[in-house]
């Protein structure tokens, strides 16, 4: 891996209409039994091969997804082989960066460091279902270097079921270089009225944003609004910035490298 990812273990109105049509593709949540990782066995024994799946990148702000504080997203990961396991998650960034309205810079590159948790959920039927206890980590993405992609190790491997899992990663908030929160800055709710005099809200923008690939490119890919409390897990149906063609459903290029054992 050749991006530096920091690890740490800790137990204007037009660009809003993002988080104004969330109601959609709402998917309902479920409620499987809790499983662990201990639960899937892999025999680690035999000669060990990494398989990577590129994560799918481009940098047209026309086309990306615009992540928030407390924005929750879940990629899916499937094993290529049976006795696999996933070993590390990458990123894709948009390296040119957007900001909420009046802020410096709305399309330029501006430094960020973002505490992002990543935890694992089962596959339910191709829904995120619930959490797979045994992995919760936190990792500060940066684009110090102005990369377009940040790599994350995963601290132990995680074996992987046939049908897979989906890897849940929650942002945040700002963070400085060790990890700290920004807390003065953290919770603000950006509120707003629709042409009906009802009221919206939206929690503050945050680094990074995603570029966006029409289904099925891409790892599938759902999201979560907090403030949206009867959104539950969504597809992505339409991007950030209105100048794309919508199509019934976005992913996010997601990558992510399994390791195999034959």
């Amino acid at each position: 891996m050749k991006q530096l990812a920091i690890l740490l273990l800790l137990g204007t109105a037009g660009f809003a209409q993002q988080h104004h049509d969330i109601a959609q593709n709402t998917v309902t949540e479920t409620t499987l039994k809790p499983v662990t990782l201990s639960e899937v066995q892999i025999n680690r024994t035999g000669k060990r091969k990494e398989n990577v799946v590129k994560p799918v990148t481009h940098q047209k702000n026309s086309a990306m997804f615009m992540s928030s504080i407390g924005m929750e997203y879940a990629f899916l990961v499937t094993p290529e082989k049976e006795n696999s396991a996933l070993y590390a998650i990458t990123l894709p960034l948009i390296k040119i960066a957007f900001e909420a309205e009046g802020r410096p810079g709305t399309f330029e590159r501006i430094e960020y460091h973002t505490l992002v948790k990543i935890e694992l959920l089962a596959n339910d039927n191709g829904k995120p279902g619930d959490k797979i206890e045994g992995l919760e980590q936190t990792a500060i993405v940066n684009n110090e270097e102005n990369n377009k992609r940040f790599d994350i190790k995963l601290n132990n491997e995680a074996a992987l079921p046939q049908e897979g899992v989906f890897v849940q990663l929650t942002i945040l908030g700002r963070c400085d270089a060790a990890g700290n929160l920004n807390h003065d800055r953290d919770f603000i709710v950006y509120k707003d009225k629709d042409d009906n005099g009802k009221e919206k809200k939206w929690m503050e923008w945050c680094q990074p944003n995603f570029p966006l690939t029409p289904a099925p490119k891409g790892t599938t890919t759902f999201y979560k609004d907090p403030n949206y409390k009867e959104g539950g897990w969504q597809t992505i149906n339409e991007p950030a910035l209105h100048q794309v063609k919508k199509y019934p459903d976005f992913n996010i290029g997601f990558g992510y490298t399994t390791v195999t054992y034959k």
